[in-house]
């Protein structure tokens, strides 16, 4: 009674939007934006307001004192991601129930956690807050379990706003074939496997920055937030050499930029030209092949 299911992620913002927020009014961000997202607010003529992350140490932060100084009487909907897009890092639970506890229960407050499944135990969960009126969490099957055709996505809220949400959807887009895999690949105990070799191939690559001095965020995710001397689109050059082609996005904080990671195999080519990057001109003279 929780969830509604939609056939791909656009489908669910999407919606979400034409139902909440209305034409010209605002939503709060924060920076950068959910590509999908955005999207669909140029389409619907939705104001973008945009907060910043806080950085502490190896951490960033949404800055909730500016989301709330920022709230008016246009606002309609504030959009969070945890784990974060960019950093892939959870926001801590008790500042997260401090923050909503804040908001008017007019407003939406949307959770994005569609890389939850690769986070750890002690990650925020954002269905431990539905008894907060307002709140409407993302998921998806997308990302995970990454199957060509599979673009299931989901939300979870209160039983009203779940409600209220089905009504609204006029043609129920889940087929029997969407929802059998759906479903075959949650019981599958080959993904338990899979993350457990992430984890390891991670560990191993982040052993691998710490030897080099490779400036990064720590990830929950399969995806690390990281800076070289070298700028991405010099490392986009050499990976193309390689055959690697680096996903395209605007995934950045400042100088750091947002690195997904792959098979081991890719991962070591990436990592080879990562450190050799990294190197001073000096450096690179001392090892480069002759």
């Amino acid at each position: 009674n929780n969830i509604v299911f939609f056939k791909t992620e656009y489908d669910l913002i999407k919606k979400i939007i034409d139902i909440f927020v209305p034409k010209y009014q605002d939503i709060i961000v924060v920076n950068p934006i959910w590509s999908l997202l955005k999207l669909v607010c140029l389409e619907n003529k939705i104001n973008i307001e945009y907060s910043v992350l806080n950085k502490k140490n190896k951490t960033l932060k949404p800055n909730f004192n500016m989301i709330l100084k920022a709230i008016n009487s246009k606002t309609k909907l504030i959009y969070l991601s945890s784990p974060n897009i960019i950093s892939g890092q959870s926001i801590n639970s008790q500042n997260f129930e401090d923050f909503i506890k804040e908001v008017p229960e007019n407003i939406i407050v949307l959770l994005d956690q569609r890389y939850i499944e690769f986070s750890n135990k002690k990650c925020l969960k954002g269905e431990q807050f539905l008894k907060y009126k307002n709140l409407i969490i993302i998921r998806t099957f997308n990302n995970f379990y990454s199957i060509e055709n599979l673009e299931l996505s989901y939300i979870l809220t209160n039983e009203t706003l779940s409600e209220f949400i089905y009504n609204n959807i006029l043609i129920n887009q889940i087929d029997q074939f969407n929802e059998t895999m759906a479903l075959e690949v949650y019981n599958d105990s080959y993904y338990n496997d899979i993350k457990t070799k992430m984890i390891n191939e991670k560990k191993n690559i982040i052993e691998k920055f710490n030897e080099n001095k490779i400036d990064y965020f720590p990830s929950e995710t399969y995806f690390i937030l990281l800076q070289v001397n070298k700028s991405k689109k010099k490392i986009e050059e050499e990976l193309d050499k390689h055959n690697i082609i680096l996903y395209k996005s605007n995934d950045n904080y400042n100088n750091y930029w947002t690195l997904p990671l792959s098979t081991n195999n890719i991962n070591n080519t990436i990592l080879d030209i990562l450190i050799y990057s990294n190197l001073s001109d000096s450096e690179w003279l001392k090892v480069r092949p002759s």
